[in-house]
């Protein structure tokens, strides 16, 4: 328990209800670990004070990325496995894995009581990472990631074939089935490093997924075709559509000269509103994939060597506003959430001071020498900054 890796600071609203008070802290590698404090000592499974514990114990390391809740309690958590060790929390249960290359991306689904139902193991031969999931009404998982070399997205059952990657990483997304079952999988990826970072469910169980590509990449998850984008910059968007079954309805791309990073993606199932958001650097970028244009960054929002930013998009990629916020020095967003009355909330890291982090006409400041969290909650109708806040660790 030396390591400690927090990659959500915040959970989906629709996890919200069954963790109530409790406080989502992150990662413990070495052990494979999903940990949700309270007051109560962590010491057995419970759902009644506040306590969760599960415990994958491997040969070498693992992390969870992501963690998702159902109606009945059921977890979900994604993230990646290394070396060999037993998947099952169970003390009476022995379910090992062994990962083909370096890291494997895992996905297990756990009861309320934190029985495992079923686990599922995307296997590259190099290396692969589930960087996110997403759980449908229905009870299927989406997955968003990366890898390098040969990925076998059905590693038990060997039935969807192989990709391999083109480059160096290459983005990733799969559909798990409720039952545990992969029903497909697809990459997207160039020379460069190309990741999936975000994904989520929209109306009728359409998948959206986002991410970033570098130099020239394949940018429409169909092995059968070829759309080939070069980024402009550093690094630039993609945002895509697939159906469930797993055709693709559209990818859509953007950014500027410098780096642009898209670091989730949520929906806002009541509005049907998709909202992406991560970083992007210092110069004025385009953030409008049609064909109109909407420049953020530059001598706008906090104007540091990289700001904080939230683009809003109808489910057919139509841009309704992207905004940028931030100090003087670096600000990232990390994670998103919406809530049923239209707001959007993000968490991320900055540093720095002066900046600016009202979307709209005022000015707020905050002020930071090192990396702090922060959430700001927007009015997503007007993107206005309903609150801000920080907290210095």
């Amino acid at each position: 328990m030396k390591h400690v890796e927090i990659h959500k600071l915040i959970t989906r609203a629709r996890r919200l209800k069954y963790v109530r008070q409790k406080r989502f802290l992150g990662v413990l590698i070495a052990t494979l670990m999903v940990v949700i404090l309270s007051d109560s000592p962590v010491d057995a499974w419970s759902t009644s004070d506040g306590a969760v514990l599960i415990n994958s114990t491997s040969s070498s390391q693992g992390s969870v990325f992501d963690v998702e809740v159902d109606g009945s309690g059921n977890i979900y958590s994604c993230g990646k496995f290394r070396g060999t060790g037993d998947v099952d929390p169970d003390p009476g249960t022995t379910e090992n894995e062994t990962a083909t290359g370096l890291n494997s991306s895992l996905v297990t689904k756990y009861n309320s009581s934190g029985n495992r139902l079923w686990h599922v193991l995307l296997d590259a031969d190099d290396i692969d990472e589930a960087l996110d999931c997403a759980l449908s009404s229905d009870g299927r998982v989406a997955v968003a990631g990366r890898f390098k070399g040969t990925m076998d997205f059905d590693s038990d059952r060997g039935s969807l074939g192989t990709v391999t990657s083109a480059g160096d990483w290459d983005a990733y997304v799969a559909l798990i089935e409720a039952d545990g079952t992969v029903a497909w999988g697809k990459s997207l990826g160039g020379t460069g490093d190309d990741q999936a970072t975000g994904v989520d469910f929209g109306p009728s169980n359409k998948v959206y997924v986002t991410g970033y590509f570098s130099d020239t990449a394949d940018v429409d998850f169909d092995p059968s075709t070829t759309t080939n984008v070069t980024s402009a910059g550093w690094q630039d968007v993609f945002f895509g559509k697939i159906t469930p079954g797993g055709t693709v309805n559209w990818v859509k791309t953007w950014g500027g000269v410098n780096t642009d990073i898209p670091n989730d993606l949520v929906i806002d199932q009541s509005a049907n509103r998709i909202y992406i958001g991560g970083y992007l650097g210092n110069n004025a970028s385009d953030y409008d994939p049609g064909a109109g244009t909407v420049l953020i960054g530059g001598t706008s929002g906090g104007q540091g060597g990289q700001d904080s930013w939230i683009s809003k998009f109808t489910p057919m990629a139509e841009l309704e506003w992207a905004k940028n916020f931030g100090s003087s020095g670096h600000d990232r967003i990390e994670g998103l959430a919406a809530d049923s009355s239209g707001n959007v909330y993000a968490t991320g890291v900055q540093k720095g001071t002066g900046g600016d982090w009202d979307t709209g006409s005022g000015t707020i400041q905050l002020g930071s020498s090192s990396n702090d969290p922060y959430t700001v909650k927007l009015d997503s109708k007007r993107s206005d900054p309903v609150g801000v806040r920080r907290r210095r660790i």
